[in-house]
């Protein structure tokens, strides 16, 4: 069973990685706890704070 993250669990600033898009940093946290991750190369992705495969470092 997958426990999903409070929110305001990440912070702008914070490192990341993703079980798919690699290591990363928070760009900014909305209200409904949607990340703007910045994964370089791979490019900048809005995901779910409560999303699994996130990793905060």
């Amino acid at each position: 069973m997958v426990v999903p993250r409070p929110p305001g669990q990440f912070a702008v600033g914070d490192r990341v990685a993703h079980d798919r898009f690699g290591l990363g940093r928070v760009l900014s946290v909305d209200t409904a706890d949607y990340l703007c991750l910045d994964f370089g190369a791979t490019g900048i992705k809005n995901l779910a704070g409560s999303d699994p495969s996130i990793t905060k470092l």
